[in-house]
């Protein structure tokens, strides 16, 4: 299904569903799947299960996802609006072209350095404040907006935690240009 079509139903958030392959063996796969969710056992302690691998070389799932992997990446790396991504302790872990643009850096000098020290004193106070809070987030749904300088300019600074296996695994960090007041 396509992430739209999956948004349409609240309950299947977590699961990811694929047909592909020949009908006979995908049309077994998607009712086997349906039974499944409609079961009245499903998230009470039944592990869980995929369908629909039979017939598939494991190198080939293994290359699709990879180059899905790569496209994602590439995509937010080339994005112009600035996005970071750092560990739980605000240590940067990668950044995009925008990123790299705005700080006059490249990726190698950036990659390792502690975020608020990019940021006013005054504005790391604050981002670690806006960090501790968004700590308690697990669901990982929570952002927070703060204006911020960030190489000379006012940014909207979004941060949102990145929650993996139940656990903060880091922050995604997005600045954008604060607008300029309308002229009278």
């Amino acid at each position: 299904m396509a992430p739209q079509d999956v948004s349409k139903h609240g309950d299947l958030n977590t699961d990811a569903f694929v047909a592909k392959g020949p009908l006979p063996v995908v049309i077994p796969n998607i009712l086997e799947a349906t039974q499944s969710m409609l079961s009245p056992r499903r998230g009470h302690g039944e592990p869980k299960r995929m369908f629909g691998y039979e017939g598939f070389r494991p190198r080939q799932m293994v290359s699709e996802l990879l180059a899905l992997k790569q496209y994602y990446q590439h995509l937010v790396h080339t994005l112009a609006e600035v996005v970071i991504e750092v560990d739980p302790h605000a240590k940067i872990l990668s950044a995009n072209l925008g990123a790299l643009r705005l700080l006059d850096r490249s990726e190698a000098q950036v990659v390792g350095l502690p975020f608020p020290g990019l940021l006013t004193p005054g504005d790391r106070a604050r981002f670690d404040h806006l960090r501790k809070e968004l700590s308690q987030d697990l669901d990982g749904r929570g952002t927070r907006v703060i204006e911020v300088t960030l190489s000379g300019t006012q940014r909207h600074l979004r941060c949102r935690p990145v929650v993996d296996k139940g656990g903060i695994t880091g922050f995604l960090v997005t600045a954008g240009v604060v607008p300029s007041p309308p002229r009278a």
